[in-house]
């Protein structure tokens, strides 16, 4: 219990650090989003079925790390979950989200619904430099 407020205390420092920066974090603080996705879920009553890392993307000073939840809940405490997750002051976006109904799904209770979503988080990448052309001189 206490590594866990210690983590949620780590969480809340560098989202404050990065908010008063108001720039990108430079390294994934990835057990600490977890945690919170994990919080924001429990607090709607929202359970995570699955999750999985997918592949990434980069782009020039921007690095995209993607993972692949799969949750269950009513379609209230669903819709009460996104929204919590995109106001959510950290660096995470859902880019991916497929509402079906349960069926197949032995583990999901009567009127709940199974939501497949892609959860990306952010975070800055370093610049390289342009190699220098061989042959070349500076």
């Amino acid at each position: 219990r206490a590594a866990c407020e210690r983590q949620r205390g780590i969480l809340a420092q560098r989202q404050a650090e990065a908010a008063s920066e108001r720039q990108l974090p430079t390294k994934l603080p990835l057990e600490e989003y977890f945690q919170r996705i994990s919080t924001l879920a429990e607090a709607n009553q929202v359970r995570v079925l699955r999750q999985n890392p997918v592949p990434g993307r980069r782009y020039p000073g921007l690095l995209e790390q993607r993972f692949a939840f799969e949750v269950s809940s009513t379609m209230p405490d669903l819709a009460r979950f996104f929204k919590a997750v995109e106001a959510d002051e950290s660096w995470a976006d859902i880019a991916y989200l497929k509402i079906a109904s349960s069926e197949g799904h032995t583990d999901v209770g009567e009127g709940e619904r199974v939501t497949t979503m892609t959860l990306s988080l952010f975070s800055a990448d370093k610049v390289e430099a342009p190699a220098a052309k061989a042959g070349s001189t500076p």
